[in-house]
């Protein structure tokens, strides 16, 4: 049995933390701040407490609002928070959100969110329950089944709406939608920060972190804001058989561009452009019958996975109403590869065969993924001061995502000849012991709108709801050369797979509508009861491939959503 062990133990030295903006005051203002009073226990007590956590300014319902004011179940994480914390990353702050919790494979197979105890994973082609937004942009997890681990190097504050939230963030906002808000350029001023931080990992080594960010104002109505990080952590995991320690290390890179403009006085324009890089080592699996903190691979693993994202956002005040045009574009890559002797070789043949009849070859696992997303939403939302307020707004999104895998066998290997005859009824014609190839292409429109009356100071009702229309196409292709039509004891492997290989695909189309009711009353400065009955959905998927003889038509029948 293979066991995931994920325990350390980080102990962190925070050795650097400086800001450019109180250099820049303090030798531009040195005059006049010598003349100011120092301020006392009583007002620094004041200030403290205007920024609690309840006056926190979110935009969970597309208008800014404060925590205490939002009608649903939400929770808001400070920068400051953050910031005290040392968090770096979704581990870090997750811990402390009642509701969320998550399963940390490391970080090679990712934070697997768990929000209302629905998942964020896309396991068997599923799409995830829990939505990720990073500002405007929708992070879709169409292939990694992990959302972007994204390190929180300038994030103003992370937002985490519990419960469907299909009207308002669409599809697979079953469990919730966790947001992560980055700070926006400031006009007025030239700011600045870097920091660095050492930690040690037990059975590790020595990690550290080295972040920087500034804000410079190139004129009045133009402002640019930039921050980088690098994220060096050694792992725990020693390869006992080739003789490495530490395989388990990874390194990000990250890196933000944020360019806002105001050329005149109701209009914002806004640009923004992340890139993460990372590389992860090996993955954590083990025997059980291994000491901890080891693992016996035959070849060495790792990962390297790239994401880019890129935004446009355009928002105009027309006085009664704001309208809001987000563009966002975003690219993912993985290349992975590992060592799958032990899942091949000693798990599947070892189900039916007894272990001296297996022969003594290894197993490497190559995989490459891609995927493409553009999303476009347009929104107007009403800045009355009337009883009546609402929302309306549109949603196009256009992905795809492309796969491959194969697995290959080191060749010749001992005992070859007669494990071709007397197991797999075929001859090994080259290294390649399995090749898999996906493509899927996925559409969605949808409106959605909400309507909400104040009917007094303290009560008010709202309605909103949201239709959408989904279109997929696959195509799968997998070849499995080590088991034909007479391998020995087929039934035993799960399956019979005639070469030279199997097509499968189809089309999925679904169209439908969710809705919420949400009614809250205010009683006293900080007392608010409410109520909610929400729906939410996520785009059907297609089935795991299963064997066929030909290329099924294109009309074939593809699950529903759930």
């Amino acid at each position: 049995m293979i066991t995931q062990d994920r325990m350390k133990r980080t102990k962190r030295y925070r050795i650097l933390g400086a800001g450019l903006s109180s250099l820049v005051s303090t030798l531009a203002l040195a005059g006049p701040a010598i003349a100011q009073q120092a301020a006392g226990p009583a007002e620094t007590q004041a200030t403290e407490a205007s920024q609690a956590v309840d006056d926190i300014v979110v935009t969970a319902t597309r208008r800014s609002e404060t925590v205490r004011d939002v009608p649903f179940n939400i929770q808001a994480i400070s920068a400051d928070t953050l910031e005290k914390t040392g968090a770096t990353d979704i581990t870090d702050f997750a811990r402390t959100v009642p509701g969320l919790s998550f399963t940390d494979n490391g970080p090679r197979e990712g934070v697997k969110l768990v929000l209302r105890g629905l998942r964020t994973g896309s396991e068997a082609g599923l799409e995830p329950t829990t939505t990720v937004y990073v500002d405007e942009v929708p992070m879709d997890m169409p292939y990694r089944g992990t959302p972007l681990d994204l390190k929180l190097v300038d994030i103003e504050r992370v937002e985490v709406l519990r419960g469907p939230q299909g009207t308002l963030f669409g599809g697979g906002a079953i469990g919730g939608t966790l947001r992560y808000i980055s700070k926006k350029p400031d006009m007025t001023a030239i700011e600045g920060r870097v920091g660095a931080e050492l930690s040690t990992t037990r059975h590790g080594g020595i990690n550290y972190n080295v972040t920087g960010m500034i804000n410079i104002p190139l004129a009045d109505w133009v402002a640019v804001r930039a921050d980088a990080g690098r994220f060096d952590n050694q792992g725990f995991i020693d390869n006992v058989r080739l003789g490495t320690d530490n395989i388990n290390d990874d390194r990000t890179t990250s890196a933000h561009l944020a360019i806002l403009m105001k050329p005149v006085e109701k209009l914002d324009i806004s640009l923004s452009y992340y890139r993460q890089q990372a590389r992860y080592g090996d993955s954590y699996g083990q025997r059980e019958s291994q000491p901890r903190y080891t693992a016996d691979y035959y070849f060495p693993g790792d990962t390297r996975y790239t994401a880019q994202l890129a935004n446009l956002t355009i928002g105009y005040d027309f006085g009664w109403a704001n309208l809001t045009s987000s563009s966002s574009y975003v690219d993912e890559r993985q290349r992975s590869s590992s060592d799958s002797t032990l899942g091949i070789r000693d798990i599947i043949f070892g189900s039916f065969l007894d272990p001296a009849d297996i022969p003594a070859f290894n197993v490497i696992t190559n995989r490459r993924a891609k995927s493409h997303s553009f999303a476009q939403e347009v929104r107007l939302v009403s800045s009355s001061d009337g009883p009546f307020n609402w929302i309306l707004g549109g949603y196009y999104n256009n992905k795809r995502v492309h796969e491959d895998q194969e697995e290959l066998v080191p060749v010749p290997f001992p005992g070859q000849a007669a494990f071709e005859q007397n197991i797999i009824g075929a001859e090994l014609n080259d290294d390649k012991e399995y090749t898999y190839q996906s493509d899927t292409k996925t559409r969605q429109f949808a409106v959605f709108g909400e309507l909400k009356y104040q009917f007094t100071n303290s009560w008010q009702v709202s309605v909103g709801g949201r239709y959408f229309d989904v279109r997929s196409t696959g195509d799968f292709y997998s070849i499995d050369q080590w088991f034909g039509p007479n391998a020995r004891d087929a039934n035993g492997l799960g399956r019979t797979t005639p070469l030279p290989g199997e097509f499968s695909g189809g089309r999925y189309h679904e169209k439908g509508s969710v809705w919420r009711f949400n009614s809250s009353y205010k009683f006293g400065k900080d007392g608010l009861v409410y109520v909610t009955v929400a729906q939410g959905f996520r785009p059907g998927g297609f089935n795991l491939t299963t064997p066929n003889t030909g290329i099924p038509p294109k009309d074939a029948n593809m699950p529903r959503t759930t």
